[in-house]
């Protein structure tokens, strides 16, 4: 008769648990029944030799999805913690549309990345980006581009951050390109302007100062003087920059620093002798000196 009563208190706990209260998706579940206790109960009525284990319960609590790492029991809560994972480092590309050009034109970056979320940093350089981004891959930015530029990003997520991907925009002219760093201004023709001059600098950290000489500069001419600073691992410099006017005339002339062939608007300077800059620059980037006058003119540029 005992036995018999024990097990009608192992059916009801059995019951019980095996109702729709163990919901394992949900991140607790209140056990409503004590199987030892009952079995502590039943023990002080019936002799030990009564029960024997073949009459115990037995209880399984599955896990299909494995969405629990592990359980804790407090009381008669059974309380499922959740997997951690964590996601390897990002693995990327990086892809430069159109990658070849033949004039300055419009350029799409796309970064794809494996193992990205909406915290994933991402850093960019190259003429025209934004340094930092975040969230997901795949990251775009549109950039102009009028001569052969290296772009590059990284993207760093919780487990750490990926190798430096690399994609080139090339200038294509049909005659070549730069060499020795520098600086792809090859082919480089400004729009409204009688005649572009074109000085190429190469970018060599500890060479000192360098110096170019126009061999003549008429009103309506334009000098377009371009470097490219190399990757990592150089970050950023000041270089020196200077102009020097080699008239005795002396007529006034304007040059302005920018990441764009031919531009007259940005970091500029004027003066009918000579003028000069400490400008600050970034890793794998083309710079352009573009002046405007009516005299020859020496260029210096010292690399840092």
């Amino acid at each position: 008769m005992f036995v018999k009563q024990i097990h009608c208190v192992l059916a009801g706990a059995t019951k019980s648990v095996a109702q729709p209260a163990l919901p394992f998706l949900n991140r607790t579940m209140p056990l409503s029944v004590s199987i030892g206790r009952a079995l502590a109960a039943a023990a002080l009525l019936v002799s030990p030799a009564l029960i024997t284990p073949a009459h115990a319960a037995g209880l399984t609590i599955a896990d299909p999805g494995n969405v629990c790492g592990s359980w804790t029991l407090t009381g008669t809560t059974l309380t499922c913690n959740p997997a951690v994972t964590t996601p390897g480092v990002p693995v990327c590309s990086l892809s430069a549309n159109p990658p070849t050009i033949t004039a300055s034109a419009l350029v799409t970056l796309t970064a794809s990345c494996t193992n990205t979320d909406a915290n994933t940093a991402w850093s960019w350089s190259g003429a025209g980006t934004t340094a930092s981004t975040q969230g997901t891959s795949p990251q775009t930015q549109s950039v102009t581009v009028g001569a052969t530029t290296t772009f590059s990003v990284t993207a760093t997520n919780g487990t750490g951050t990926s190798n430096q991907k690399n994609a080139t925009v090339t200038l294509s002219t049909g005659g070549g390109g730069g060499g020795g760093g520098g600086g792809g201004g090859a082919g480089i023709s400004c729009p409204g302007f009688s005649k572009t001059i074109v000085l190429n600098f190469p970018y060599t950290i500890g060479k000192g100062q360098q110096i170019q000489t126009t061999q003549g500069m008429n009103p309506g001419d334009i000098i377009v003087a371009t470097f490219t600073t190399p990757g990592a691992p150089y970050v950023s410099g000041i270089p020196y920059i200077a102009i020097t006017n080699n008239s005795v005339v002396n007529s006034p002339f304007r040059g302005t620093v920018s990441t764009t062939p031919c531009a007259t608007t940005g970091s500029s300077k004027g003066d009918s002798q000579s003028v000069s800059w400490n400008f600050p620059v970034q890793a794998n980037t083309t710079y352009y000196l573009n002046i405007t006058g009516a005299d020859p003119l020496s260029v210096k540029l010292t690399p840092k």
